[in-house]
């Protein structure tokens, strides 16, 4: 039996950690608008159990000719509010999710560069769907606070694409993990304790935007790894976005979204 390389051990347990952590994140899908706070935690356990699992991938040794050496950045996708207000908190997802649709559209470019067409069909895709976030959030905001606006868009200095992916594989699992979860516990202990029905009603909306954007970035994270773990060797398969919630979907065209419900997809 041929020898299997340390690094073929270790893509295989970044594929299998990121599944993990989808099936945690995803499971609670149906029960979207008002998650357990158990709920939450299982999920911040499974995403953290695949950062981990992850971050040895990091340590392999390089096997392909789109390997290079992936440098820890701070940068990810901003850091959460602080604050037990929900306004902020969308105002605070706002910058997140506008400064991850502006990297992933340069990492797409820097991607088709260098001839690696569907990772950079996968960067646009979700490029696209922070961009969705991004503007529902911006909706939400507007009924707590008229003069809410998304920030501009910030400058980006795209790396090699394999450090593009990680990059912004962290950024997913941050925010499917630890971001979004803080945001909609606020959200729901607001909203059930606020007694205007207008007030009452944007917050609920709040959650349930929060928590669609927490279950979509979970499946992006799982697409930038298995991306990462096989750019030496790519397939030909389509990404599918709904164009509702974010959600990404690889390969044949999916039915209903396992997120919003919803069958309305574009074509990566």
């Amino acid at each position: 039996m041929a020898e299997m390389t340390r690094r073929d051990m270790l893509k295989g347990a970044a594929v299998a950690g990121a599944a993990a952590a989808v099936a945690g994140l995803a499971g609670c899908a149906a029960g979207a608008e008002k998650p357990a706070t158990s709920s939450a935690a299982a999920s911040a356990d499974a995403a953290a159990e695949a950062m981990a699992e992850f971050k040895m991938v990091l340590g392999a040794e390089a096997g392909g000719s789109n390997f290079g050496i992936y440098r820890e950045s701070a940068d990810l996708h901003g850091d959460a509010s602080e604050t037990d207000d929900t306004l902020a908190n969308l105002n605070s997802a706002m910058g997140g999710e506008t400064g991850a649709h502006t990297k992933y559209a340069a990492f797409a470019e820097a991607a088709a560069a260098a001839g690696l067409d569907r990772i950079a069909a996968l960067f646009e895709a979700t490029s696209k769907a922070e961009d969705l976030h991004r503007h529902e959030e911006e909706r939400v905001a507007q009924l707590l606070d008229p003069d809410a606006k998304l920030p501009e868009k910030p400058s980006v200095s795209p790396t090699e694409t394999d450090g593009n992916l990680i990059a912004g594989a962290r950024g997913e699992i941050y925010e499917t993990a630890e971001m979004y979860p803080i945001y909609i516990a606020t959200a729901i202990k607001e909203r059930d304790a606020e007694t205007d029905a207008d007030k009452k009603d944007a917050l609920d909306q709040a959650v349930q935007a929060f928590t669609r954007a927490k279950l979509a970035e979970a499946y992006h994270a799982k697409w930038y790894m298995d991306a990462y773990t096989t750019i030496d060797t790519p397939t030909d398969e389509k990404y599918w976005l709904c164009t509702t919630c974010g959600f990404i979907h690889k390969g044949a065209k999916p039915g209903a979204c396992p997120i919003c419900g919803l069958t309305e997809y574009e074509e990566f």
